[in-house]
């Protein structure tokens, strides 16, 4: 299941409540790994393997090399499968 950030340029480090302005109703976002859990649970109900795909790395090089980015999104992604015994790719 690959996963974006809905155009968001920093995920949530906390649940968040707010007042959405287009349903008009009170509503809780949560955090970027809470919907990782989330997905990984349904799928799971479901009967399937849930396997993480995460963001493709930015160009980040050093000596020439890419370096991948396990700082957010990536290592989050990598933090959840581990902690959910799921597969997950970078």
């Amino acid at each position: 299941m690959p996963r974006g950030h809905a155009g968001r340029s920093k995920a949530l480090a906390t649940n968040q409540e707010i007042d959405n302005p287009i349903t008009k109703k009170h509503e809780v976002i949560h955090t970027y790994g809470w919907y990782l859990k989330r997905f990984i649970a349904d799928a799971r109900a479901k009967g399937a393997t849930p396997i993480l795909c995460t963001l493709i790395p930015r160009k980040t090089w050093e000596d020439g090399k890419m370096v991948r980015n396990k700082a957010d999104y990536a290592g989050w992604a990598a933090a959840v499968a581990e902690g959910g015994k799921s597969r997950w790719w970078i």
